[in-house]
């Protein structure tokens, strides 16, 4: 196997097996050579953001997804990444602003209506977090945690048998987690 120690595509497959092994430094080294060989490149870009994400240097991981979705705004993986971290860092407006881009190119994702309802849950907007956890459920019946969380939306509303019915869900799927029980039991 020869490979060109200056081909994008080979130092960024490097890059991210060095990512994946854990050897963050290495996984750099490569991603960086990349980002310098080529300049422009979303790819290197969304490769860098994991790794600053994985460094837990959130801000340098938010500039190089910034930069991915900047130079391709249908990267769907550096677009949900970029939503998480807004999430992170309570920008929930910016975050659900990114869902919904991400929605665009994948329509069909539960996790990214999950984080979606996320967001608008921490925007006090419970009928829009409610509509996106019912199409997270609709896509992926199998989330206890998209239950527990219509629960919580539920008993906000005072629509308590619908809050009952959803913790009971989660129960159902996850019955050894703790707070799903303790929830149930202010009914």
């Amino acid at each position: 196997l020869i490979l060109n120690p200056n081909d994008v595509n080979t130092l960024i497959n490097i890059g991210l097996a060095f990512y994946q092994l854990n050897d963050l430094i290495h996984a750099l080294e490569h991603l960086t050579k990349a980002e310098s060989l080529h300049g422009e490149s979303s790819e290197v870009y969304y490769s860098l953001g994991l790794v600053y994400e994985k460094k837990n240097d959130t801000t340098k991981a938010l500039t190089y997804y910034k930069k991915a979705v900047n130079y391709n705004a249908t990267h769907t993986e550096a677009l949900i990444n970029l939503g998480n971290i807004y999430l992170q860092q309570n920008e929930f407006y910016n975050a659900k602003d990114t869902y919904e881009k991400a929605l665009n190119t994948r329509s069909k994702d539960p996790n990214i209506y999950h984080n979606l309802g996320v967001a608008w849950t921490k925007l006090d907007k419970y009928d829009e977090a409610i509509e996106s956890y019912l199409k997270a459920d609709r896509l992926n019946s199998k989330n206890s945690l998209t239950y527990y969380n219509l629960g919580f939306l539920y008993s906000k509303k005072f629509k308590y048998k619908a809050a009952i019915l959803n913790l009971q869900k989660a129960i159902k799927l996850k019955p050894t987690v703790a707070k799903y029980y303790y929830n149930l039991a202010w009914y």
